[in-house]
């Protein structure tokens, strides 16, 4: 089971009011609010002020006598900008909490059964798997039927051959509600899905802003269903003098039917007669690997070497027709979208090649001294057509320094030491498939002659820059590690440093516009990379019916980029005189040279503009008193680059893991915790400008107002010029297990051969002392802005926490 977990919480109705009504006392201002008292108080709560004045406040003809008291509560809530449902709503007593509508405590199930069998000559395993699986969103679901064949047959003493194939088929169909809306609807919002003949059965408010996160969905029909088939088809030859040959062949087909169609039943979309989008996909990966091993063991002297060659292939072709504006009815929806009279279709079609060579020694001396070489060569053709290849080669030493005769005074201690050096390079061709060739896109545009006429023309251009030097982006780095163990086993760990030098990163580098291309696939310069971890394990309670096992990892890791393009721009004193050069920055992409890339560069918060700071605040874009006040660096009066600042970090400063595991007799516990500390986040919902503040409810958190003039959050709709940052360093406890081992003596009765009982809890808690917007790892990238260094974070986002019963039986 899986239910919602380190959200934040949603305005009540009264936190709702209470909400509205800061917003327009602070919209209307003080010299509004001295002129009308009170005006958008509750006139059961009214203090110093007449119910009949404050009635008077906006009639253009005063009344003599109070109306009753339901009309004065909608003039109060009119007031406060509700809408009429809203107060209907209201004096209804009727309150929607939308999100117990759209989140749901979900079930899911997971069943497997598998049958096994082996002799001299072969051996089998059989499975079938199906999962069902519900999220926390309301309609969040899929299903998914696996199975899996493993054979393997010795067909001669020296040849071996075998398969291991799967197919799946997975359902992802289902129509999720739209979760998002649940946070802007207001709780007085009309929830009358049912009610055909409502106004308000999509718009609860009447506004166009919130809908009813349920009712599109009802007047949508989907189909989305994957098949894969997998497999791994080997043979294994076994070879005089220690030689060894294996080729295996790994073939991956994908297919995927997605079919979707809206309704021209639903009022909105009725104008637009229906639309069906029916899309099939395919996609065909192979890869070939030949691998030729040797081993051999002379002495002391134990030699082992592998050579390999591989190449691989994938294709994908996608098919896209859609429709809409049916003739007739659309109820045959994408059965008929011939049907449609405004149809389009398109196509897109992949390939990709790649390739590798790869040789690699292990040599040991009486298993004390060991080296490991290896040269790898392997090509793609995402790059340019004069770097589609690269050579990585490897190197490492280990010395099992325990086994030497002046080590044996510490044997009562120490158990067992191995000092690692290792130097290496490996590529990455995270790119893709044709980001190093231009983009050739047709398209209408209009041309008008010297009459005016307007006539369409089909043209053919360049959509992308080509970059025919596009490489491999390359690591090289060093590695000095120490393994260990000590008092008979009872306490063991590993040690490690490295340092790292990436050149040519892959980035989308942005271009001027006056070239006529916004950016180009291209490789950065340098990027410096060290590091340090530490790995503890304990075993630190052994009795007979109890035992204790604890594991500790440490880790911390600094980024620094060394180069970048290599342009270089003079360097300038206080008077303007040339004193030098240096290699220039890429503000665009907020890249610096001796800095972290995942370093802020941006306008210093600090505080909010408070009462009396009016005339200062309204230099930098007519900012006012609750908005949040930014660091004038220069003091010119106006926030531009140069008042931006080095700041925190997006990544962690260090991490560490800690893992307890208890055995008493048959029971058994596992307890997992891990922490992130050190990195920050973008969390501009702080300003209280996220949503329609006359429209919309929000999340529950703090706000500024004159009485409540805090330092760390906004007025409601407040203008924020630059970008708040929080950190969200966190410790999570992640996992809790218990299981318990079934007593033979029982099993033996049923012929059971093993059993366990096991129950679980994932993403059980957290701890952010600084990060109060839900859980501190939610949330995603989706939009490009600028003043957020290229990324706008929505934190926020529901996260689960899921519960798992489980049993599990072998027969």
């Amino acid at each position: 089971m899986v239910e919602r977990a380190g959200m934040p919480r949603v305005m009540t109705g009264e936190e709702f009011l209470d909400w509205r009504y800061d917003y327009v006392a602070g919209k209307n201002g003080e010299a509004y609010l001295e002129q009308y008292p009170q005006i958008f108080t509750d006139p059961r709560k009214l203090t110093n002020v007449n119910q009949l004045g404050w009635y008077n406040y906006d009639q253009k003809t005063p009344v003599t006598s109070l109306p009753e008291e339901n009309e004065l509560l909608r003039t109060w809530l009119s007031r406060l900008e509700l809408k009429v449902p809203e107060i209907d709503n209201y004096l209804a007593n009727n309150v929607t909490n939308w999100q117990d509508l759209v989140f749901q405590k979900g079930f899911q199930q997971d069943y497997t059964a598998s049958v096994s069998n082996k002799n001299e000559n072969s051996n089998y395993y059989f499975s079938l798997n199906y999962v069902d699986r519900e999220g926390i969103v309301v309609g969040n679901r899929f299903t998914n039927f696996r199975t899996r064949l493993n054979l393997e047959s010795k067909v001669t003493s020296f040849l071996k051959v075998g398969a291991n194939t799967n197919f799946a088929v997975r359902d992802e169909g289902f129509l999720q509600a739209d979760w998002g809306q649940s946070a802007i609807i207001s709780p007085y919002g009309s929830n009358n899905l049912d009610d055909t003949g409502s106004l308000y059965r999509r718009l609860p408010t009447g506004d166009a802003t919130p809908v009813n996160p349920f009712h599109d969905n009802s007047y949508r029909d989907r189909k989305d269903m994957y098949n894969t088939l997998n497999s791994s088809i080997y043979g294994i030859i076994t070879l005089p003098l220690g030689f060894e040959f294996q080729s295996n062949f790994t073939p991956s087909f994908v297919w995927r039917d997605y079919y979707n169609h809206e309704s021209s039943k639903n009022p909105q979309w009725a104008a637009n007669g229906g639309s069906t989008e029916r899309t099939n996909e395919k996609t065909y990966n192979w890869q070939i690997d030949n691998v030729l091993r040797w081993k051999k063991r002379f002495d002391d002297h134990n030699f082992e070497v592998t050579l390999l060659q591989n190449a691989e292939k994938g294709q994908s072709w996608r098919t896209v027709s859609t429709t809409s504006n049916y003739y007739g009815a659309d109820i045959l929806s994408w059965h008929r979208i011939q049907a449609g009279t405004n149809p389009y279709n398109e196509s897109d079609d992949t390939y990709r090649t790649g390739d590798a060579l790869m040789a690699r020694l292990f040599y040991s001396f009486k298993d004390k001294y060991m080296l490991t070489a290896s040269v790898r060569r392997d090509g793609y053709s995402a790059f340019g057509t004069q770097n589609p290849r690269a050579t990585f080669p490897a190197i490492a030493f280990a010395w099992d320094f325990t086994e030497e005769k002046f080590m044996k005074p510490t044997s009562d201690w120490l158990d067992y030491g191995k000092l690692r050096l290792s130097w290496g390079k490996n590529g990455n061709r995270d790119i893709g498939q044709y980001e190093a060739l231009s983009d050739m896109t047709s398209g209408l545009h209009p041309y008008i002659d010297e009459q005016g006429n307007v006539y369409l023309f089909p043209q053919l251009y360049v959509n992308r820059m080509a970059n025919p030097a596009l490489m491999w982006e390359s690591k090289s780095s060093y590695n000095i590690g120490l393994d260990f163990s000590l008092f008979k086993r009872r306490l063991s760990g590993s040690i490690d440093a490295y340092t790292a030098t990436t050149l040519d990163l892959l980035v989308d580098r942005a271009l001027p516009e006056i070239i006529g291309f916004n950016s180009v696939a291209a490789n950065l310069g340098q990027l410096n990379n060290k590091g340090f971890e530490v790995s503890l394990n304990g075993n630190i309670i052994q009795k007979e019916n109890f035992g204790w096992n604890s594991g500790f990892i440490f880790m911390i890791n600094r980024r620094k980029i060394v180069k970048l393009y290599g342009d270089m721009i003079d360097v300038k004193d206080a008077n303007g005189n040339v004193i030098g050069q240096k290699e220039a920055d890429d503000i665009k992409n907020r890249w610096f040279i001796g800095r972290d890339p995942d370093q802020f560069w941006n306008y210093e918060r600090v505080g909010v503009w408070q009462v009396g700071e009016e005339d200062e605040a309204g230099k930098y874009e007519d900012s006012a008193p609750g908005d949040f006040k930014y660091k004038d660096q220069n003091g010119d009066g106006a926030m531009t680059d140069a008042d931006r600042v080095f700041l925190g970090y997006k990544s962690p400063r260090f991490r560490w893991t800690w893992r307890n595991d208890f055995d008493y007799k048959r029971l058994s516990l596992s307890i997992f915790i891990y922490s992130n500390w050190g990195q920050e986040e973008q969390f501009n919902r702080a300003a209280n400008n996220s949503v329609f503040p006359d429209r919309a409810t929000d999340y529950i958190q703090p706000r500024w107002t004159p009485d409540n003039p805090i330092n760390d959050y906004a007025r409601i709709g407040s203008k924020n010029i630059g970008t708040n940052y929080v950190e969200r360093s966190f410790i999570r406890l992640d996992n809790i297990s218990l299981s318990y081992a079934i007593p033979q003596t029982f099993l033996n009765k049923v012929s059971i051969q093993s059993a366990r009982v096991s129950a679980a809890v994932r993403n059980v808690a957290f701890w952010a002392p600084h990060w109060k917007y839900g859980d501190p790892e939610s949330g995603g990238f989706r939009t490009r802005n600028p003043n957020d260094n290229n990324n706008e974070y929505t934190p926020g986002q529901p996260t689960p926490r899921t519960y798992n019963l489980s049993l599990n039986v072998t027969l």
